[in-house]
């Protein structure tokens, strides 16, 4: 596990389904983070959208890594709806993955 490390993941245009957003990256990239936790910290290019508020923003979020079929999708949360929304069609994010280590506690009683 790279803990204390982040990686670069790549740049992603966004999806959404419902009015959730995400994004896939490989699943190579997932095996070298080792943990299924992740902080991700994105920055916005909006450069080709017509409103550009959000261009250069960057935003941290935790999420947990999913595997739908060959790829990983990762949920932005709702709070940056707005963003997302502004960029979907227009924009994209760069993306940088830090693992968190995954504690397992017993719960007393």
């Amino acid at each position: 596990m790279l803990v204390g490390q982040r990686i670069y993941a790549g740049r992603y245009e966004l999806r959404s389904s419902h009015d959730l957003f995400y994004f896939h990256i490989p699943v190579k990239i997932a095996e070298n983070l080792g943990s299924r936790m992740v902080r991700a910290t994105a920055m916005v290019n909006a450069d080709g959208c017509s409103d550009k508020k959000y261009s250069g923003s960057v935003i941290v979020f935790r999420a947990t890594l999913i595997y739908i079929g060959g790829t990983i999708r990762i949920r932005i949360p709702k709070r940056f709806s707005d963003l997302c929304r502004s960029i979907k069609d227009c924009g994209s994010i760069d993306v940088w993955l830090e693992p968190i280590p995954e504690i397992w506690s017993r719960r007393k009683g």
